[in-house]
């Protein structure tokens, strides 16, 4: 990935690792494929 965030609103400074945490807390909300890709 290695693309950067501010530290101050993604302290993992990582889009891609953000993105990939994101995604993984939308399934564990819902099985539902559309809130998963709206979490994009």
């Amino acid at each position: 990935f290695g693309v950067p965030a501010p530290a101050k609103w993604h302290p993992e400074i990582d889009t891609g690792i953000h993105t990939l945490m994101t995604l993984s807390m939308a399934a564990m909300l819902s099985p539902q494929v559309d809130v998963r890709f709206a979490t994009l």
